[in-house]
């Protein structure tokens, strides 16, 4: 494996790859920023003012015979991208740590000094284990958390948490109790927060997790996005009732939506709201009414098309993005009550302009 050494002036940070031809590419390519990449060797670390340095693709034999640096040098920040690492007997002094994916390297707090921020870039795809707790660390941010996954535990001093996507069904922050800031994104499976009784949050941020329970966190400080409204009861409503009580549901909840939005901002009319509804009620129940699933995408065409003309009407503000996400579960769940269609399969795509 053919491992070389860079400097890169505009992050003031040294790369240590086996990688660089196809980094070299992706930028030839335009797909990442062109900088400079200057060729250094370990002897000329002293000459540049490096803050943080980077490991890609490199295996421990090459490690090894360079972790002396970390006897000689402190970095602000240190990352760790596909690779294979023992830090036995290594000490780094460093305030923050990345871990990207695939990286295979076990943690403890003996291999640090004045850590302050960890990053796992993906939790699904880490090698290693960490293997004690790391008191000092104050800051963590986990990408792509497994259903199981224990480690915010093992930062017991956390002030704050951040967590990017996941199948975490549960979260227990019970030891983490000087936490003050939570923020959890698009964690569409977890269901649940575990809290010490006498916790310090002062802010705390859920985006897209619609399984979770939030009735214990605390209300003065929590945000939920979308905002969820209380289930409403739609058996006295007979206009646009499709006779399924789950899908009723959804387009009452759509309907709430676009009038709160109207409120606020009236970039359209209750008459456009109305159109909407209707639109999606008379979908639904004809869909029911097929006998094959190439009858129902003939409906949806039609449906969609529709609604892409209403949506243009409104100069494209009726359907925005969350109304995009709650239209298209509400047409992808009736063909997937008939059998036509998976509850991961987005049949609105094909038509759509929204």
């Amino acid at each position: 494996m053919d491992t070389n050494i860079y400097y890169i002036p505009e992050h003031k940070a040294v790369s240590i790859t086996s990688n660089f031809a196809e980094e070299k590419k992706w930028m030839d390519l335009g797909v990442n920023p062109k900088i400079e990449y200057i060729p250094m060797t370990i002897s000329d670390f002293s000459k540049y003012g490096i803050k943080g340095i980077g490991f890609t693709k490199v295996d421990n034999n090459y490690f090894q015979t360079i972790k002396g640096i970390f006897s000689d040098f402190n970095f602000n920040s240190v990352a760790f991208h596909n690779s294979t690492v023992d830090l036995s007997n290594v000490t780094i002094d460093v305030r923050e740590l990345f871990i990207g994916d695939k990286s295979k390297i076990d943690i403890s707090a003996k291999n640090f000094k004045n850590l302050k921020e960890v990053t796992f870039l993906s939790v699904k795809t880490f090698k290693g284990k960490v293997l004690s707790p790391l008191d000092s660390v104050e800051k963590a941010v986990l990408w792509d958390s497994t259903k199981a996954s224990t480690l915010p535990e093992m930062f017991p001093n956390l002030k704050e948490l951040t967590i990017n996507k996941g199948g975490l069904t549960e979260l227990d922050l019970i030891n983490n109790k000087n936490l003050e800031r939570l923020d959890i994104r698009l964690c569409s499976k977890l269901e649940r927060i575990l809290l010490p009784d006498n916790h310090k949050l002062n802010y705390v941020f859920i985006e897209n997790c619609k399984n979770l329970d939030v009735s214990n966190l605390p209300v003065s400080v929590t945000s939920v996005w979308p905002v969820r409204k209380e289930k409403k009861d739609t058996s006295s409503i007979s206009k646009n009732t499709t006779g399924d009580q789950d899908i009723d549901s959804l387009l009452h909840d759509l309907k709430d939506n676009m009038e709160n939005y109207m409120k606020d901002a009236n970039p359209y009319s209750q008459d456009d709201i109305e159109e909407c509804i209707d639109l999606l009620s008379n979908h639904v129940k004809s869909v029911f009414k097929t006998n094959s699933k190439d009858e129902a995408l003939k409906i949806v065409k039609s449906t969609i098309l529709k609604l892409n003309a209403l949506n243009d009407k409104c100069d494209g503000t009726l359907i925005e993005t969350n109304e995009r996400e709650q239209i298209a579960e509400i047409i992808i769940l009736v063909g997937n009550k008939m059998g036509y269609n998976d509850v991961d399969e987005d049949v609105t795509e094909e038509w759509r302009e929204w």
